[in-house]
């Protein structure tokens, strides 16, 4: 999904695109009807899944809060599909109160969408079940920050997206946190504090009855990552920490992170740095700003038959990483606002619906 904001133009009106990277191609979304009692809002609670009953066509779901909860609540899925290039709403059969929600991306996972919240949790549900309900995982347990006011919120937003992200890999869904870092206003440059990197993976969904759904997986001490000996080679700042950016979608144990302006790549079951390479998210103007998780993503690319290899000595084993003479297996993707627009630009633009994107 991408949208296009024309300057000067209301944000409502924006356009949005379902864009096929393999293909090439960009289909235009009709405006929702304006019967409709809600619609489109430029906010990360937009998600995208695989439609079951149409094979090659998806269902487009935005979360949407209750009239005046202050995005305490939840009570409606603003929907299209493009089986039948319609808008509709679905109303929520039951949601659960929470902490002022934040938006930190959308992920579809075992057939439900999962809406992230990196303060405080994931929001998930069936978008398909003809009466949906929204139900909450909260994050591992120490992990969640409560009480977090408004303005407080937009201070911590930029840091959450350094230092935290959720990622599907290997089919499970991942929490992934860097610790021992301030997230108070008046120390956030302090010197870290043993800072570490840790992941769980989601194993149970939540229940109020069940045990933590989290299992820890392991944890990194940054000391060690800047003492390595390809570490110290690749010329990377010793004693700074790294902003998060992403997980290996083929391995959880390899998770990379923007130094700056590099992008390395940290095997934690190996202890090996596994690749370093230039990566500017924002090429024009170099803003080191956009050098966290909420501007990269990654995830398999399949290679056609054609020009598949027989020989299983041709694949790392599917670990998403590239070392010396490796070929290139997990795809990144970035890009600001400007790039996608350019990226739009190269694409084939379909005005009219097509039905299903394939």
């Amino acid at each position: 999904m991408a949208s296009n904001l024309a300057q000067g133009r209301d944000v409502l009106n924006a356009n949005y695109f379902l864009c096929d990277v393999r293909a090439g191609t960009a289909y235009r979304l009709p405006a929702e009807p304006a019967n409709l009692p809600i619609k489109l809002f430029p906010r990360r609670t937009l998600g995208l899944v695989a439609d079951p009953s149409s094979p090659g066509d998806y269902l487009i779901a935005q979360l949407h809060p209750a009239a005046g909860s202050s995005m305490r609540r939840h009570d409606a899925l603003l929907c299209f599909s493009t089986a039948t290039d319609q808008w509709y709403v679905k109303q929520l059969a039951s949601a659960p109160d929470h902490e002022p929600w934040g938006a930190h991306g959308v992920f579809p996972h075992d057939g439900f969408l999962w809406w992230v919240d990196l303060a405080y949790g994931m929001l998930f549900c069936d978008p398909f079940d003809d009466h949906p309900r929204l139900r909450l995982v909260p994050l591992p347990r120490g992990c969640e920050m409560h009480g977090l006011a408004n303005r407080v919120r937009i201070h911590f937003s930029k840091l959450l997206d350094r230092r935290r992200c959720v990622r599907l890999s290997e089919g499970k869904l991942r929490y992934v946190q860097i610790s021992g870092l301030s997230y108070d206003r008046a120390a956030v440059n302090d010197p870290p504090d043993n800072p570490a990197v840790s992941m769980w993976t989601l194993t149970a969904l939540a229940d109020p009855e069940a045990a933590d759904p989290w299992t820890f997986e392991y944890e990194v001490p940054f000391a060690h990552i800047w003492a390595h000996h390809k570490y110290i080679a690749a010329g990377l700042p010793r004693g700074k920490v790294p902003n998060l950016a992403l997980v290996d979608p083929n391995n959880h144990h390899v998770v990379y992170f923007f130094q700056e302006t590099s992008l390395f790549a940290w095997d934690a079951r190996a202890k090996d740095l596994v690749s370093c390479a230039e990566c500017l998210v924002d090429r024009d103007f170099q803003d080191l700003e956009l050098q966290n998780s909420r501007f990269v993503d990654a995830w398999e690319w399949e290679l056609p038959p054609t020009v598949c290899s027989d020989d299983p000595a041709s694949s790392d084993g599917g670990s998403g990483t590239k070392g010396p003479g490796d070929e290139e297996e997990l795809d990144v993707v970035t890009g600001s606002d400007e790039e996608l627009a350019s990226l739009l630009s190269q694409m084939e633009i379909k005005s009219q619906p097509t039905g299903s994107i394939r």
